[in-house]
């Protein structure tokens, strides 16, 4: 069985601006998350 996801979202829409208005750190934040497993 696997299974894979995708997402994102943006710091600031969380309240987390710090290094976002100076362009220290980018704003959207991008998630992959993958899983496999096998049955015995």
């Amino acid at each position: 069985m696997g299974v894979s996801a995708r997402g994102s979202f943006k710091r600031s829409a969380f309240g987390m601006t710090y290094g976002v208005d100076n362009g220290w750190v980018g704003d959207e934040v991008h998630l992959i998350v993958e899983f496999e497993a096998r049955r015995r």
